[in-house]
């Protein structure tokens, strides 16, 4: 999964209904960071970017149901 931007995580996140809570702990990243990164305010390094990018594709699969499919087209 290529590390997507700020919008589109928070697209991501937000359409498979995941809290920026859950993403961040299963990431391994501080919450207010993740929030600063959706909004733009502050980058995260490329590693935590990656692991936020891989935390959400885990997190995606366990939510494979009506939700899934909608996130192909964000």
């Amino acid at each position: 999964m290529e590390a997507p931007s700020p919008a589109k995580l928070k697209a991501m996140r937000t359409a498979a209904r995941i809290s920026q809570h859950a993403l961040s702990r299963r990431a391994g990243v501080d919450q207010s960071s993740l929030s600063r990164y959706e909004r733009n305010l502050a980058p995260l390094t490329p590693a935590m970017v990656e692991r936020v990018a891989s935390a959400l594709k885990e997190l995606l699969a366990a939510n494979q149901g009506g939700e899934h499919a909608k996130l192909k087209s964000v």
